[in-house]
């Protein structure tokens, strides 16, 4: 699930040229809209944006369903690129975005290291207001008797660019959000958005560096 303003202000998904400077303004900040129709619609989980490097439009798309057996993608490729997205455009739609503790320990192991602090300062700026609107308590949990659901399940993953150092992957998901249980004002409901994944190539491999959502 995701949680996005991009369209609102204008970017462009981890497409635009990037480079080493001052940290532009946030693109996946909650939708206000979308937050405020909580009970009607689904709720995409949220990612927060942070540009680094540069882009290679010319790229060839290449297509190829399947979801990586781990966090980081083990090949210096646009294969091993595709399956580090996958997975964690998987991992951004789960529970674990909604608690404190959890929600650091999966940027600790998903995000490039340059960009750790900063994804998960926004992402509590973020997830804090938004899990307390929805009922649930600091580590995401719902009160008894619910059940919190949250999970994307992966279509496709077409690599739209790739550099040695960076690579933008575009994950088609079909995600499930809501607060299962007696009392609940979140029906579960499903939706379908592509995340557009911007990736790092680190020491420990391919690296969130950005994400953005379109339906």
């Amino acid at each position: 699930m995701y949680i996005s303003d991009e369209h609102s202000r204008g970017g462009g998904g981890g497409r635009e040229p990037e480079s080493e400077g001052p940290i532009p303004p946030r693109s996946g900040r909650p939708s206000r809209a979308t937050i405020a129709a909580i009970g009607v619609v689904t709720v995409l989980v949220a990612v927060i944006a942070v540009a680094n490097g540069s882009s290679d439009e010319s790229a060839t798309p290449q297509a190829r369903p399947g979801v990586a057996t781990a966090d980081s993608g083990t090949g210096h490729d646009r294969a091993g690129a595709q399956d580090a997205a996958t997975r964690i455009a998987k991992r951004l739609g789960s529970t674990e975005m909604f608690g404190e503790s959890s929600r650091r320990t999966l940027y600790e192991e998903i995000a490039a290291p340059t960009r750790i602090d900063t994804l998960l300062q926004e992402a509590d700026e973020d997830y804090g207001p938004f899990t307390e609107k929805i009922g649930l308590d600091e580590e995401g949990t719902p009160p008894k008797g619910q059940r919190l659901v949250s999970k994307s399940t992966i279509k496709r993953a077409t690599v739209t660019a790739y550099q040695p150092d960076r690579a933008v992957v575009d994950v088609r998901c079909s995600g499930t959000f809501g607060i299962d249980g007696t009392g609940s004002k979140v029906p579960v409901d499903t939706g379908t958005f592509t995340m557009t994944i911007t990736l790092l190539w680190t020491s420990d491999g391919w690296k969130l560096s950005k994400a953005a959502q379109d339906e």
